[in-house]
């Protein structure tokens, strides 16, 4: 039975998952998952929520604004992203289909936006695809996916992430929009928002060089961008823009007002 400041709460379980146990992010709620008899459940607020044949570690997440809840789970054979105690129901394609599953626990997230009202995960699609869902649409399937990139621009208009392609280049989607060019790489840190959400940041490298990139469109290039202790990029407040790069043994510091290049 879980104990909290020297409280029980809820009913005796046969089993707890202990590697999950989650606070809200204003620490009013507590989520836990349990095991009765075969099958899993998740306890939130002190109330078990509906059975499942296994539920996904590490997956608890409470949204910024502490009203809402989701967390991936089994049910009979198929992993389900869950939203408030329920299957997550999204369109695909231009058919509706409610309570569609996916083989394996090929779901990673979810990533809420900042005010709470949308939320992305990612899926495995067939056997070796992956997609992002967001705001219950499924988009198109990618050869690759860092999946730890996803990310919603501050008033949670936007989301953006990096997903590879056939070729081996890497680009970043924003809105589901390609943003810039195809690269051999992305840098450290994924994607940069600015703080009125309007203008989206990363740094990419082409042919062994790097640059940075401000709303698709691409800096000088250099052999190194330095990295500080917050990524390669620092954006004040006032979206000034500096990042500091290496061309032979010269190092330039380079600013600019985000949105005025």
């Amino acid at each position: 039975m879980p104990i909290v400041d020297g409280k029980t709460v809820g009913q005796p379980f046969d089993d707890i998952d202990g590697i999950q146990p989650k606070f809200s992010p204003d620490g009013s709620q507590l989520a836990f998952g349990v095991r009765l008899g075969k099958q899993w459940g998740v306890v939130v607020d002190g109330t078990l929520g509906i059975p499942h044949t296994n539920i996904g570690h590490d997956t608890f997440r409470f949204s910024p604004d502490n009203q809402h809840f989701a967390y991936v789970a089994n049910l009979e054979g198929n992993w389900f992203m869950m939203l408030d105690g329920k299957p997550d129901v999204y369109a695909y394609g231009r058919r509706t289909v409610e309570n569609l599953s996916y083989t394996r626990l090929g779901i990673k997230g979810p990533v809420f936006s900042p005010d709470g009202k949308r939320f992305a995960y990612s899926v495995l699609q067939g056997i070796d695809k992956l997609g992002v869902v967001v705001d219950g649409q499924l988009g198109r399937p990618h050869w690759s996916l860092i999946e730890e990139s996803l990310i919603f621009s501050p008033d949670g208009s936007k989301l953006a992430y990096v997903a590879g392609s056939a070729d081996g280049k890497w680009r970043v989607l924003v809105e589901r929009k390609v943003s810039g060019h195809s690269y051999d790489g992305i840098g450290m840190g994924g994607v940069l928002f600015s703080s009125d959400s309007g203008h989206a940041l990363f740094i990419a490298q082409r042919n062994h060089k790097w640059m940075a990139v401000i709303d698709g469109r691409e800096s000088e290039l250099f052999d190194h961008l330095l990295v500080g202790k917050n990524g390669p990029l620092h954006l004040s407040t006032s979206n000034e823009l500096r990042y500091i790069g290496r061309q032979g043994n010269k190092i330039y510091l380079l600013e600019t007002k985000v949105g005025a290049v």
